[in-house]
């Protein structure tokens, strides 16, 4: 084991783990006013009235080498802008056409690699603002990342006189909010390590009702092995090589599963604290992956008793099997490289097994 592994390791095991759930409150009313974030809605009709009643959102953090626009950033406040996001507009869209498995119903919050600000009024509005980020910022420390989910939900939980809309009308004012989270691939594993370190531990500064469900799609829990991000990355080119198989984030993942004994080991964390978010912390919690996945294999996203695999195949155009030369072909291929791995099709053909799962 190298210096880079072993420190890798040690940070694993001393915060790590893996976890999941879904989401749920009643559609927000448009606005013409993008840089207002619409007042979160009543969500249970028992707490109309309720000034203790927290207000609930859904948090989506987007995985590798995703990016946010300037202009996707400005308009974070639209309640449709998330419809055309990269990573989860397939999966609002479908919800959008199909709301009757009840699982995200508004009010969503884009999370960003670069960060974000929240300005809360006396009136219970607020002004998010994500910040820009390029597809290079998803490979930076996962610590960072970790950190910046952590302060968006530190800067926004214990806001105020949020109005709760029934009808059209302000029906009651919450006091606070608590968040469903939602992560794609790397994504999935910077809300499983916010959790290990923010919600798990007895001193977690939000381990109590901050966070209720999460959901992760593809997530690279017990890390993804050393040969397939490197055949992966050479797949991509030289330049790409050194772009992908050096930085900080693909070092972090191919650590947890370098040989199958850490894979092992990390597994049996995972599922320990899995069990632990659910039984201690009244997670709810869901994993879902696509047995057919080459870039993030089913082992790596497996927490028994949590994960759903689905068999959605690579597209028509995908490789055959996962092996070393099928995956050097990839970028010769007609088509989108993700859905030819077989790792983009968890977002756009698992929403209808999510409801029965997650109950």
């Amino acid at each position: 084991m190298n210096l880079i592994e072993n420190r890798i390791i040690r940070r694993v095991v001393s915060g790590a783990i893996s976890v999941v759930s879904v989401i749920a409150t009643a559609a927000i009313p448009a606005s013409s006013r993008a840089s207002e974030v619409q007042p979160a809605p009543i969500t249970d009709t028992q707490h109309q009235g309720n000034q203790d009643f927290k207000a609930r959102y859904a948090i989506f953090v987007s995985g590798y080498n995703s990016s946010l626009s300037v202009q996707e950033a400005n308009s974070a406040n639209d309640p449709d802008s998330m419809l055309n996001d990269f990573s989860f507009g397939p999966v609002l869209q479908r919800i959008k056409e199909n709301p009757t498995n009840n699982l995200f119903i508004g009010p969503t919050i884009r999370y960003s690699y670069a960060g974000s600000t929240t300005t809360s009024f006396d009136d219970g509005r607020a002004n998010y603002q994500p910040r820009p980020y390029e597809a290079g910022q998803t490979h930076q420390d996962i610590d960072i990342s970790v950190n910046e989910l952590k302060d968006l939900i530190e800067q926004r939980k214990d806001r105020q006189n949020i109005p709760l809309y029934g009808n059209g009308s302000v029906i009651a004012y919450a006091s606070g909010e608590h968040y469903d989270l939602v992560g794609y691939s790397l994504g999935a594993l910077v809300i499983w390590k916010y959790l290990m370190e923010n919600v798990l531990p007895e001193e977690g500064i939000h381990k109590n009702g901050v966070i209720l469900r999460v959901l992760l799609l593809a997530p690279p829990l017990n890390g993804v092995p050393h040969e397939t991000t490197t055949t992966w990355a050479q797949s991509a080119g030289a330049i790409q090589f050194q772009t992908d198989a050096s930085n900080p984030v693909t070092q972090y993942i191919s650590a947890l599963g370098s040989d199958p004994e850490k894979r092992a080991f990390t597994t049996a964390t995972n599922t320990q604290a899995a069990n632990f978010l659910r039984e201690r912390r009244n997670l709810r919690l869901a994993i879902m992956t696509n047995r057919d996945d080459c870039w993030i294999p089913p082992e790596s996203a497996n927490i028994q008793g949590f994960t759903l695999f689905l068999n959605l195949g690579r597209g028509p155009n995908g490789i055959l099997n996962c092996d070393t030369l099928s995956l050097l072909s990839v970028p010769f291929l007609p088509g989108r490289q993700d859905e030819n791995v077989g790792h983009r099709q968890i977002l756009t053909n698992a929403l209808v097994e999510v409801g029965n799962f997650i109950g």
